[in-house]
């Protein structure tokens, strides 16, 4: 899925008023995911939700 559309979903999902909504709640989701994984597993999480991801990660 690339970073447009997973940003998309977000506030879909969420029902979000706005894409910039979807974005702070999905880099904040992500911090806290950062916080409590180790290893590879951020990099693995990264790729998958968008190479924008990556760097929250």
């Amino acid at each position: 899925m690339k970073y447009d559309e997973f940003i998309k979903h977000v506030q879909s999902v969420a029902q979000l008023n706005s894409r910039e909504e979807a974005e702070r709640a999905t880099y904040g989701t992500l911090e806290t995911i950062r916080e409590r994984i180790v290893g590879d597993e951020a990099k693995d999480i990264g790729i998958q939700t968008g190479r924008e991801n990556q760097k929250e990660l």
